[in-house]
């Protein structure tokens, strides 16, 4: 487990309340003021990204209850569950998963807020030639989108193919490709479309570096020390939303994954499971584009996420479940990359 724990002396008290007695508590009352070692770090990480650019714009930083960057603001909010290992057990526990849990996650998702906040700070949106190449910010945005995963108009970058849901997120999606010194994305993104966009980031920002860093609101919006929401009514709100216990169409799968085996076998999770066996089905299913690795990937995240959400076990066998994972999800990859009726919508 990455090593986010403070020494015993600064350890808060509700880090030893059970959830029942955590939940009740209102996100003011947790006492949060710094994103903590994990973010700090992760932050500190993409600061010396932009100083190897030559960018010299820092975003203003500050914990609330999710990662977003407002309109006007050189900066963006963290969520507050990742700046103590407690408060990440119960998200867990909550939503099943942890949004940027993991250092690689966490890394591009801090890219991605912070060319947000970029853009509010320089109003890149204004530009004739932003416009040309990203469309209108003023579009307005999406409750949920549709994508097309054939597309290489648009890199690859968070889930969800999530630089289709709008100009801005395009933009951001793009940054976030770029930013990384040894960032391959002249090779990787040979041929497409989408190589005009990482080639005018590249000129944007190499632009940037002589100009001096504007004047911009770097309020905090919603910092998590004002919210009064107890964190039960926040998880409530959020489950709801996300759709957290509503049925999917992986849920049939997942089940027929892990029925049968041996009645006195060892029982595994099945998200355990899932995460063991991963180069094995990655090896078999083998894919041989950009656009099927990045899908594969998604739809595998899915299958684990889901699988928790279900708490499924089995006592089957590890190449048994490849089997049918491997079959599954060739199946799956086949229909969504070729057949634009089988595409889902995405909620934002």
């Amino acid at each position: 487990m990455r090593d986010t724990h403070c020494s015993p002396c600064d350890e808060p008290s509700w880090a030893k309340y059970p959830d029942e007695e955590l939940l009740d508590l209102r996100f003011a009352d947790l006492a949060i003021t710094t994103p903590g070692v994990f973010l700090e770090a992760c932050l500190e990480r993409i600061s010396g990204e932009m100083a190897l650019r030559g960018v010299r714009f820092r975003p203003r930083v500050w914990v609330s209850d999710e990662w977003f960057s407002p309109d006007g603001i050189g900066g963006f909010a963290v969520p507050f569950y990742l700046t103590h290992p407690r408060l990440e057990r119960l998200e867990r526990r909550m939503m099943y998963a942890v949004e940027g849990g993991t250092r690689r996650e966490c890394l591009k998702l801090v890219r991605h807020e912070t060319a947000h906040a970029l853009q509010h700070a320089y109003r890149f949106e204004r530009r004739r030639d932003w416009q040309r190449i990203f469309g209108r910010s003023s579009l307005r945005y999406p409750d949920r989108y549709r994508t097309d995963p054939t597309s290489r108009d648009y890199v690859h970058h968070l889930q969800d193919w999530y630089a289709q849901c709008h100009p801005d997120e395009d933009f951001a999606e793009t940054f976030s490709v770029w930013l990384p010194p040894r960032s391959p994305w002249r090779s990787r993104y040979a041929g497409w479309p989408a190589l005009a966009k990482l080639a005018y980031v590249d000129r944007l920002m190499g632009e940037l570096s002589t100009r001096a860093v504007p004047r911009v609101s770097r309020r905090a919006i919603d910092p998590l020390d004002r919210h009064r929401t107890t964190l039960r009514e926040h998880y409530r709100e959020r489950r709801r939303r996300l759709g957290v216990d509503r049925a999917t169409s992986l849920d049939a799968p997942l089940r027929s994954f892990f029925e049968g085996g041996r009645p006195a076998g060892h029982r595994h999770r099945g998200a355990a499971l899932l995460r063991r066996i991963r180069p094995d089905v990655e090896a078999e299913v083998a894919p041989r584009s950009l656009e099927a690795e990045y899908a594969l990937a998604m739809v595998y995240d899915d299958l684990i996420n889901r699988s928790d959400v279900l708490a499924l076990h089995t006592t089957r066998g590890d190449q048994a479940v490849v089997r049918d994972v491997v079959r599954f999800v060739r199946r799956h990859l086949g229909t969504s990359l070729r057949d634009p009726s089988a595409r889902e919508w995405i909620p934002v």
